[in-house]
């Protein structure tokens, strides 16, 4: 019998990193960049809950977790590992769909707004189309936030839900003029300063 020629394959080693692999977690750098963009996420998403405990200082961990996030991503383009790029389009994409639900696209027109300031805290009420109210008051430390249904009978605002954390906000504004009363003296509306709302804009009439 002949001899049989048999070619030998060189055996060729899989290089540490694969340029073209996509698959997510595969290599450290992916692993990390994913770990430091939850991390990152975590701080995104309990930034009011953050701001409220610790007022500015909150942002520490937000940064740090945001510029290691994007240190360790961008070692990993220098090293060849494009798996990470996926990594940061998941971030983006989360933070961005977030955005556009939390943005005024998706939610009821507001039919009023108005204001109550003060030299130290800003009180800014918001009236929706569905019925829904949003108040937000912000202090020079700390920011709170309220919401519920309301309904109107007349000039009067009356919230089904409590507008606020004290009894400073009562649970019936009234509509006077180009402001929204919270107390009455003797009949009278109370215009003292920082003591009523100032409408900004009133669409009541054409939304409900």
């Amino acid at each position: 019998m002949g001899k049989q020629n048999i070619e030998y394959q060189p055996i060729v080693k899989p290089s540490r990193y694969r340029p073209f692999d996509m698959t997510i977690l595969s290599t450290k750098y992916q692993k990390w960049t994913a770990v430091l963009g939850l991390l990152f996420l975590i701080t995104y998403f309990f930034q009011d809950f953050l701001y409220d405990k610790f007022w500015v200082s909150y942002v520490i961990p937000f940064f740090i977790f945001a510029i290691s996030f994007l240190i360790v991503f961008f070692i990993g383009l220098w090293k060849g590992d494009r798996g990470v790029i996926k990594v940061l389009i998941s971030v983006l994409v989360i933070i961005g769909v977030t955005e556009l639900f939390k943005s005024e696209i998706f939610k009821s027109k507001i039919l009023l707004t108005a204001d109550l300031k003060d030299d130290l805290s800003n009180i800014n009420l918001i009236l929706r189309k569905n019925h829904t109210f949003e108040i937000r008051s912000t202090t020079i430390s700390r920011e709170k936030r309220f919401s519920g249904k309301y309904k109107i009978d007349n000039n009067k605002i009356i919230f089904l839900a409590r507008p606020y954390d004290s009894d400073f906000i009562p649970d019936t504004l009234t509509i006077y003029q180009d402001k929204l009363i919270l107390k009455f003296n003797k009949g009278e509306p109370v215009l003292d300063y920082a003591t009523y709302f100032d409408i900004k804009q009133n669409h009541l009439t054409d939304g409900l």
